[in-house]
């Protein structure tokens, strides 16, 4: 003999099975209207003084087996050393006047910079601030093309300025 209760029970555990699926999903969240925390901080920090004479960079480079040039780049800030990549080619310091160069379009708010090129690859680094930040920016690009291409940098580093501050 079926049960009289079989109905509601079954009818309430897919009631409970549903509520459930339905209280899991996501509704979207509409950015437009709601302030991005990462623009408006709760508190602001007092700004870390940057030493921009106190900047340098280090190479170290290794030949792999087919005598590719491998680059580990260092920035040196304030004597310590920071990984800041990894490139391909033989690296040097860029002079400041060389910055503005279509092949180079080292941005104006750049401390530092450095470039290395290897077998038409042409890699640059710069060194700049941004809110208490000490940021490392990458753009790799072909050193042969005819005409430069549009700039598009990105970041490979970023240190805390705070953190470079020796703590009494």
């Amino acid at each position: 003999m079926p049960n009289p209760n079989s109905p509601t029970l079954f009818f309430l555990v897919l009631f409970v099975v549903f509520a459930g699926i339905v209280s899991c999903q996501q509704t979207p969240v509409d950015n437009q209207h709601h302030p991005k925390t990462t623009q408006q901080p709760d508190k602001t920090e007092p700004a870390i003084a940057i030493d921009t004479t106190a900047f340098d960079w280090h190479f170290e480079t290794k030949e792999d087996d087919s005598g590719t040039p491998n680059t580990t780049i260092y920035l040196i800030y304030k004597g310590v050393k920071y990984k800041a990549s990894r490139g391909i080619g033989e690296f040097q310091k860029l002079p400041r006047t060389e910055f503005e160069q279509p092949h180079y379009a080292v941005p104006k708010e750049a401390i530092t910079a450095v470039q290395g090129y290897w077998a038409g690859l042409l890699q640059i680094y710069y060194a700049a601030t941004e809110n208490n930040q000490i940021v490392v920016y990458k753009r790799t690009t072909d050193a042969e093309a005819p005409e430069p291409e549009t700039p598009v940098f990105e970041l490979v580093m970023h240190l805390d300025a705070a953190s470079t501050v020796k703590k009494e």
